[in-house]
C-alpha cells in the first residue's frame, strides 16, 4: 500500500518491560501500528507500507520505506485554522510553488523590457535595466499567483467593515 502519512502519533505503553514509546501512523484515513521499533517517517511523506491485521483487528506495520520525504505542514486557514489542503489560490507567499511564478514572471519581464527598449535603445540610456526588469517581474508575479486579488478582497472587507462601524 502507499500513501501520504498524514499523522504520526507517539505514545507511552505499559510493557512487561515498562514504560516504552509506541508509534502508529494514519496514511489514507486508516490507522496502523508501528509498534515499538523508531521510525524516521514524519507527517507528510509519501511511503510504501506492508502490514497485516492482528487478532485485535489492527493493521500492524511489518515494513515502511520513505518514497518521497514531504514537505512542511500544510497551512492552516486564517479564518478556522483547518488545514487547506492541495495548492491554493491565491499562492501563500512561501508556497514552494510560488518560484515556478516568480520565474516566469522574470521570464516575461525581460521579454517585455526586451521588447520595447530594442527598437528605441535611447531610452534604456541611464537606466538600471535589472531594476526595470525586476519592477515588471513583481507586477508579473502578483498577478499570476493572486496577490492583487487578494489585496483587492481584503480592501474591500476593510471598507465593508469600515462602513458598518460608522
Amino acid at each position: 500500500m502507499e500513501g501520504i502519512v498524514s499523522a504520526v502519533a507517539i505514545k507511552d505503553r505499559k510493557t512487561p518491560y515498562g514504560l516504552k514509546k509506541a508509534t502508529s501512523f494514519q496514511i489514507d484515513d486508516n490507522w496502523y501500528s508501528g509498534g515499538f521499533r523508531t521510525w524516521e517517517i514524519e507527517k507528510g511523506d509519501e511511503v510504501r507500507c506492508t502490514w497485516e491485521e492482528n487478532d485485535k483487528g489492527y493493521k500492524d506495520v511489518t515494513g515502511m520505506a520513505v518514497l518521497t520525504k514531504g514537505a512542511a505542514p500544510p497551512p492552516t486557514s486564517k479564518q478556522t485554522g483547518v488545514p487547506a489542503p492541495g495548492r491554493r489560490f491565491p499562492i501563500d507567499p512561501f508556497a514552494p510553488e510560488r518560484t515556478i511564478n516568480r520565474q516566469n514572471a522574470l521570464t516575461a519581464a525581460a521579454n517585455i523590457v526586451n521588447g520595447v527598449f530594442a527598437n528605441n535603445p535611447s531610452m534604456m540610456e541611464g537606466e538600471d535595466i535589472a531594476s526595470i526588469v525586476v519592477h515588471y517581474a513583481r507586477r508579473f508575479e502578483a498577478y499570476t499567483t493572486g496577490d492583487l486579488d487578494r489585496e483587492e478582497a481584503e480592501a474591500m472587507v476593510k471598507e465593508t467593515n469600515g462602513d458598518l462601524q460608522t
